[in-house]
């Protein structure tokens, strides 16, 4: 497992949320036409709404970020554990609909739980401030409707 650079975060964040403007911008007149935010972005297999943050993370906003994260090798860049990669992969290959979470319930030492800590924060900033930047880009949008990015602290 690789030690958590914090301060390279917002590289990361620049490029999902690019890949997800750029999609939004190419699908704009569609979204506006059909009243929602349901988005294919390339590269990502399925499609998402950029205004689901909570609930199910199935079609979701964070699980399309968690697919990015995957398919632009970003989970590479900030992990070098074989078995967290996996895991990462077993749920991308087998359970679309959940997102990737460091599980230090069955760490082996107390150095392991650490790492495992500092990953899991370093993941919930990337997903936090990517989440963050397409509500403000999506807030150009009069059909755009904040309440749930609000309700859940976005």
């Amino acid at each position: 497992m690789k030690k958590n650079n914090n301060s390279n975060y917002r590289k990361y964040v620049q490029q999902i949320s690019s890949i997800i403007i750029d999609s939004v911008n190419k699908h704009s007149a569609e979204l506006i036409k059909r009243g929602n935010f349901k988005v294919i972005c390339d590269g990502v297999p399925g499609k998402y709404y950029l205004d689901r943050v909570s609930g199910s993370y199935e079609s979701s906003l964070p699980n399309l970020i968690h697919k990015i994260m995957w398919y632009e090798g970003i989970y590479d860049e900030i992990i070098s554990d074989k078995k967290e990669l996996n895991d990462i992969q077993d749920i991308i290959n087998n359970y679309p609909d959940e997102i990737y979470s460091p599980d230090t319930f069955n760490a082996q030492s107390d150095d392991e739980i650490v790492l495992l800590e500092q990953l899991s924060d370093l993941i919930n900033l990337i997903h936090y401030e990517s989440i963050i930047t397409i509500k403000n880009h999506l807030t150009q949008y009069k059909h755009f409707d904040a309440s749930e990015f609000t309700f859940h602290g976005y």
